[in-house]
């Protein structure tokens, strides 16, 4: 019980009644915050940003850690480090970046509005060639034009002369290499793009044209070779004349490049390292076949350019929206997501140790499932084998293809799914998101710190002899070993929507609450925009830590204008509407309830939105969720406004208002001029004067 109820009960007490209410209205607060927790308002406390996220995408490499973030309006914002000023030129007092831990707003180019955003920094065989560790941002706008931004190591390409590629070492407090501002990308092939995938890792990106065709660009095959201009990649083989490639998406993880590419005929392919591939999902290149796989040499080496993508098999017409995949280890797995709402999972899946040797304490976190399945998997698809290695697993399951995860209870829908950390080469689980803005969770907690502090506390549901109520357990050495059902809730995380992950160290796990809000759990590096950066000797942050006010840090200024959560900005238009030009479309039909289009002419002076709208009179009024025109050009213009009728009596009193433009009133008792379809040409529609009620 909070302590302001308190002097409320006391001041209460005087009137019995008065008393008897305020602690209705208290037990109804008490007894309702689970039904709030449940229906997904908010996760925990309430973020202080004002922003409303679409998807974030994030690397936490320390002192380069990295974030983008795309609200629901279409706006971009970016956040992190800061190393050689890749957000901002701010210099601290002895001339040294300093770090941005709140939303920083990027203006894009008028006119544009962002579809999708990535960031990208390079490692491994990139970083050898002179990619470094320097963030790129990249942008897909609603227009279909591609951005990028940052400082260019090459995978922006060495050919883009507004944004030159730089293979010298640069100094941490050089300003003058970084882009700030997004530059148009003229040297992919197209002018035009329908999606795209960066890896925030490793190097490499793919990005789909308009025509179908999939650009390449980056780290190319085991060889370690670093491309830094965009090429085309192969279709797959037998697809017809005109096959497009639609969707792609790429691995995260370090060390390999694992893409799936969708195409226009619904179906997904896989390419990239095939080599010792346990967790693509095509079963007829799983590395422990009998025989083994065939592959050619351009398969074996991973260079994607060369490779004739293979086809993932799906149950027939499951159209895939989302593919998460993880490092190729004979330990990690993939997900993937349908628009039906299923999800599915590939490679490994469950674990067993033998009772035989020697075990640490709570030795039982080694049997466990990475994610329980729907029903039970064909032994064809399932290869059951001992690692015979040195790490303390005796048996491993894998799927070799896509199969239908469990539903977790009182859930018709999966709207996100993410896996746990590897480490040591090692699945520790699964967490997914239900349309009931519920989190689940499936695996182990094996006193590593990663899942107690990315799941926190379970939610464990009680038998159902309901002898003992349902018990809130630790992570460290829990585990599941349900294979069919989830049974436990990661309660920490009620009200999300959408999962994602950091992908350095893995230290981290990002969540986008069903308001939108942003939230991270792990450490606290500049990349969460968490504001305030913890001590180096207390990093964890167990409890989701919101984003912060991107308006309200002094030190940590943005020029984004903030704006209600989940609605864009609304600048005011100005005009005057012509009132004798209003029609009604159709005709109103009196007697018989209809839905209708009030088109109102307005002379337009200044861009923007009118706004509020108001209908009334004649059993008309305004569509539910629709309170605003926007117009984007002076002059003369015609909008269509959405009304109910709801059958009853035309009089002489239907009135509307247009924000700003002003008000009008009609009389709907006179018969109306027929025009094509019967458009209601409202004759005598006459302006209302301020301070008149009606005509």
């Amino acid at each position: 019980m909070k302590a302001f109820y308190y002097p409320l009960l006391l001041k209460r007490l005087k009137n019995r009644s008065t008393f008897y209410f305020g602690m209705s209205l208290l037990l109804a607060r008490i007894t309702s915050f689970d039904s709030f927790a449940q229906s997904g308002f908010e996760l925990g406390d309430p973020a202080y940003s004002t922003l409303s996220w679409d998807h974030i995408s994030t690397n936490d490499n320390n002192d380069v850690s990295a974030a983008i973030g795309k609200t629901r309006d279409g706006r971009v914002y970016t956040w992190g480090s800061n190393k050689g000023f890749y957000i901002k030129t701010g210099l601290s007092k002895d001339n040294k970046y300093i770090f941005q831990v709140a939303p920083y707003f990027v203006q894009l180019p008028a006119g544009e509005t962002a579809a999708k955003v990535r960031m990208a920094i390079s490692t491994g065989a990139s970083a050898a060639a002179g990619a470094g560790t320097y963030p790129n941002f990249f942008c897909l706008t609603t227009s279909g034009k591609m951005y990028a931004w940052g400082i260019n190591r090459g995978l922006a390409g060495s050919d883009l002369a507004t944004f030159p590629r730089y293979t010298s070492s640069i100094a941490d407090n050089d300003s003058t290499r970084a882009k700030r501002s997004p530059i148009l990308m003229t040297n992919i092939g197209e002018s035009t793009f329908v999606d795209m995938d960066f890896s925030s890792l490793n190097g490499y990106g793919v990005v789909i044209g308009a025509s179908g065709t999939a650009y390449h660009i980056g780290t190319h095959g085991s060889s370690s070779t670093f491309l830094t201009t965009f090429a085309a990649m192969p279709k797959p083989a037998g697809v017809s004349a005109g096959f497009k490639y639609t969707n792609v998406w790429v691995s995260h993880a370090a060390g390999y490049i694992l893409i799936y590419l969708k195409g226009d005929d619904g179906n997904v392919y896989f390419t990239g390292s095939m080599s010792g591939n346990a967790l693509s999902g095509v079963p007829s290149i799983y590395y422990r076949n009998t025989p083994a796989p065939t592959l050619t040499s351009d398969e074996t080496a991973g260079n994607v350019r060369n490779i004739t993508p293979r086809l993932v098999p799906f149950p027939a017409g499951e159209d895939i929206i989302e593919i998460k995949t993880r490092s190729k280890s004979i330990y990690g797995n993939t997900y993937a997501i349908s628009a039906s709402g299923k999800a599915y999972t590939a490679g490994a899946w469950r674990f067993a140790r033998s009772a035989g040797g020697t075990n640490p304490p709570g030795s039982d976190y080694f049997h466990y499932v990475v994610a329980p399945l729907k029903t039970a998997p064909p032994a064809a698809q399932l290869d059951v084998w001992s690692p015979n290695n040195t790490f303390p697993i005796d048996t491993v399951y894998t799927l070799k293809q896509f199969t239908e995860v469990a539903m977790p209870p009182g859930v018709t829908s999966i709207l996100d799914i993410q896996g746990g950390r590897d480490y040591g080469e090692q699945n520790y689980g699964t967490l997914i998101v239900g349309n009931n803005n519920k989190v689940y969770w499936s695996g182990t907690g094996t006193g590593f710190n990663i899942n107690d502090k990315n799941i926190g506390n379970y939610l464990q549901v009680s038998s159902a002899s309901r002898l003992m109520p349902d018990q809130c357990k630790e992570v460290t050495y829990g585990h599941s070993t349900s294979y069919y059902s989830w049974s436990y809730e990661a309660i920490n995380f009620r009200g999300a929507h959408k999962l994602f992950e950091s992908q350095y160290m893995q230290n981290q796990l990002g969540i986008i609450a069903k308001s939108g809000r942003g939230y991270f759990v792990g450490y606290l590096y500049p990349n969460t925009g968490a504001g305030k950066i913890q001590s180096v000797t207390d990093p964890w942050a167990i409890y989701p830590t919101p984003i912060a006010n991107e308006l309200l840090l002094s030190c940590n200024d943005s020029p984004g204008t903030g704006g209600p959560l989940g609605e864009p900005v609304s600048t005011p238009a100005v005009g005057v509407i012509d009132c004798s030009k209003t029609k009604l479309y159709p005709a109103p039909v009196q007697g018989t309830p209809s839905e209708l289009s009030l088109l109102v002419t307005i002379n337009v002076t200044t861009i923007g939105d009118f706004s509020p709208i108001t209908i009334s009179g004649s059993g008309m009024s305004l569509v539910s969720g629709f309170d605003k025109v926007t117009a984007t050009t002076t002059g003369v213009q015609t909008f269509h406004i959405p009304i109910k009728y709801n059958g009853s009596t035309l009089t002489n009193n239907f009135q509307f208002t247009i924000g700003s433009a002003g008000s009008c009133s009609a009389d709907l008792t006179n018969k109306p001029s027929n025009e094509i379809t019967k458009v209601w040409s409202l004759n005598n529609c006459t302006a209302i004067t301020p301070g008149v009620l009606s005509k």
